[in-house]
């Protein structure tokens, strides 16, 4: 693929067959994805097309044993979340989050959950956050899970998110924003009480 839109009738057969394909050829595929999404050459139709597909491998092959070949496609979901707007998050990413991270999900499914979702918070940050109040409210969720390595692993984001803030010379755009006062801090207080030492 070396133009926008370049190869289009390629990239549908890809599509549509993904789901027919093992694995490791799921996750090569993923691979092959990210190159051409950071250099733009993806139109915007391929690139919905991308994160439903995306969706479906995660939701139909998530657990503990295919972990290293999902990650390839939360990568995706890394690269392609600042590059679709963000009624794509809304309609097709959030529900697929929201099966993931309910407490009546296994801990893998959850996990698969924590990664998509802070792989994608990374990317859109605040603004994105402001503008759908659901993120917010799913990376709560994982704040408060039942399980102490998930909840380390919310902690482990908030000092990476924070970290990429003040890298960029834009950490006062998180202390001037009222989650910082009504959700951050609340939340940090709870971590350094929570009852595992661990967190």
């Amino acid at each position: 693929m070396k133009l926008v839109g370049s190869n289009e009738e390629l990239f549908a057969i890809i599509v549509s067959s993904l789901l027919q394909w093992d694995d490791k050829m799921q996750s090569q595929c993923a691979q092959s994805f990210i190159e051409p999404l950071q250099l733009g050459l993806f139109t915007e139709p391929s690139k919905v097309k991308i994160v439903q597909k995306a969706i479906l491998v995660v939701q139909e092959h998530s657990s503990p044993d295919n972990e290293c070949y999902l990650l390839p496609w939360i990568e995706v979901f890394r690269v392609i979340a600042p590059l679709v707007q963000l009624k794509v998050i809304q309609d097709d990413v959030i529900p697929c989050l929201k099966e993931l991270l309910s407490s009546q999900s296994s801990i893998e499914l959850r996990k698969v959950g924590n990664l998509i979702l802070f792989s994608i918070l990374q990317e859109v940050g605040e603004e994105a956050m402001d503008r759908e109040p659901q993120l917010p409210r799913l990376m709560q969720s994982v704040f408060h899970d039942n399980n102490y390595k998930l909840r380390r692993a919310g902690v482990l984001f908030l000092k990476e998110y924070f970290a990429k803030y003040q890298a960029a010379g834009k950490v006062q755009e998180i202390v001037d924003s009222p989650r910082f006062k009504d959700m951050y801090l609340l939340e940090l207080l709870d971590f350094i009480q929570d009852e595992d030492l661990h967190i």
